[in-house]
């Protein structure tokens, strides 16, 4: 679990991916308020941002999620997958009792904290015999 970036919604986004960027964060958690308005992640600088010719001087409220998904700090890794792999998402605020947001985890968060847990499960793993490649390897 990592600390969020934390921008208003009146941040230019050239500001938010320059915070991203220092702090090595894959999103942003967009605060209005004190209380979480929205998210703004690597996916939606592509799709929302880069994809549509949109200026880095856009503010973020244009182009995040609103009303994102978030997770208690008391929930299970099993709940974050879960709504993880239902939504696709791969970064999931996590919130205290009052509702503020103290940290996310991503998908990355739970991949390593297996692999660190569950060493010889996930290093051991039988070969999968019946996995088939359709296309040529590098196309």
């Amino acid at each position: 679990m990592r600390s969020p970036v934390c921008v208003s919604k009146e941040t230019p986004l050239n500001k938010v991916i320059s915070a991203m960027q220092e702090k090595k964060r894959g999103c942003a958690v967009v605060m209005e308020r004190e209380k979480m308005a929205g998210i703004f992640t690597e996916r939606d600088l592509l799709t929302r941002v880069l994809e549509k010719g949109l200026p880095l001087t856009t503010l973020v409220e244009k182009v995040m999620t609103p009303n994102p998904d978030f997770l208690k700090m008391d929930a299970s890794i099993a709940e974050a997958i879960k709504l993880m792999s239902g939504k696709g998402h791969r970064h999931i605020p996590l919130v205290d009792s009052e509702g503020v947001i103290r940290c996310f985890v991503s998908a990355r968060d739970i991949v390593d904290y297996l692999a660190e847990h569950f060493p010889y499960q996930i290093y051991n793993l039988p070969p999968e015999p019946h996995l088939i490649s359709t296309a040529a390897e590098g196309a």
